[in-house]
């Protein structure tokens, strides 16, 4: 939205748009949710998408790095130089994961897909979505939510860094997307 100052970088400056002309009215800012399309728009399909933080993923890659470094540094000590690679692994392993897989869970009106394993896909289809929750537990002062899709014999388990959201909205627009897919569907 352009300030007071005057336009912003991806406005075109009033004197190269040639003459006045009469203001649009504003467009809707994007949703704070990493969704991929808005599916109340018209034409728009209902497929939402939730992904791992690009921050986060650098984070885990910066911090890999840092750990390789830090095994260089103490070489002289076997001990501290297997802890450092272990963590760097470690943390190599989780950005590696996040760049393969970084949309963790995305639904549409045949269902929700979730990564399963280290970076493979499940759809699950709606029929067989028994409850869509959020687990919130509170430990010494921190609170931790997670989302639990519970698929028959399979619970789905997704925490609000894997979603880059919260739990409650996106159970929210789970919800709201399966009851508009079970009433365009009619009964069964």
């Amino acid at each position: 939205m352009p300030d007071e100052t005057g336009p912003t970088p991806d406005e075109p400056s009033p004197a190269a748009s040639g003459p006045a002309a009469p203001e649009a009215p504003a467009a809707p800012e994007a949703p704070a949710a990493p969704l991929a399309q808005d599916p109340q728009a018209p034409g728009a399909s209902a497929e939402l998408r939730w992904r791992v933080s690009p921050n986060l993923t650098w984070l885990k890659g910066v911090g890999a790095i840092a750990f390789a470094i830090a095994a260089l540094v103490v070489a002289g000590d076997p001990v501290r130089v297997a802890v450092a690679l272990g963590a760097a692994l470690l943390l190599g392993g989780y950005a590696l994961r996040d760049l393969l897989a970084p949309v963790r869970l995305a639904a549409d009106a045949s269902g929700v897909t979730v990564v399963r394993g280290y970076a493979g896909r499940r759809h699950v289809p709606w029929k067989e979505i028994e409850r869509i929750r959020v687990d919130e537990r509170r430990r010494l002062g921190s609170a931790t939510q997670l989302l639990e899709i519970d698929a028959n014999e399979s619970l789905y388990l997704f925490g609000v860094s894997e979603l880059n959201a919260p739990c409650a909205e996106v159970a929210a627009e789970l919800e709201a997307l399966r009851t508009r897919v079970d009433a365009t569907s009619g009964p069964a």
